[in-house]
């Protein structure tokens, strides 16, 4: 079966014998890639005389290529060296972020633990006050109780 699908296949590339080039030269000759003969029997065999330029030509398109896989990859590189450096600066930032977070929230937290502090001194220095208001009322009393004494006629 394999056998019978490389014969099928050779029969699709070869006409009259020979195989054609998909591309014309610039002078607009075809060039001539050598003769391939099919047997009938047994696995497909190539007899050929290669021309120097097929040989050229290949060259050619693997130099082609290779320039165009290098550019391609040079390129791919640069872009990824690139969203490397972002990354690690994004990273960076992100840390020295959470650095001053880190060292905010502490000085916030010590903060809001001396207002608590100095707001419990207040209230230790605002109990007096409430005795201070027991004895203002108590005077009050006193004076309206006086000026009703001294306010009647006798």
């Amino acid at each position: 079966m394999a056998a019978e699908a490389d014969k099928e296949a050779a029969s699709m590339m070869v006409s009259d014998g020979a195989i054609k080039a998909a591309e014309a030269r610039e002078d607009g000759s075809v060039p001539d890639f050598g003769v391939v003969e099919l047997q009938a029997d047994g696995p497909l065999e190539v007899e050929h005389s290669l021309s120097p330029f097929i040989l050229e030509h290949l060259e050619q398109d693997a130099r082609q290529v290779e320039a165009s896989l290098t550019h391609l990859l040079g390129g791919l590189e640069a872009q990824l060296r690139a969203l490397s450096s972002i990354s690690l600066s994004y990273v960076g930032t992100y840390g020295m972020a959470l650095e001053h977070i880190s060292s905010d929230v502490d000085a916030s937290i010590k903060n809001m633990s001396v207002l608590i502090s100095q707001c419990g001194k207040i209230s230790e220095h605002m109990e007096p006050v409430d005795e201070l208001v027991a004895r203002i009322a108590t005077i009050k009393t006193q004076l309206d109780v006086l000026e009703e004494v001294v306010g009647k006629p006798a």
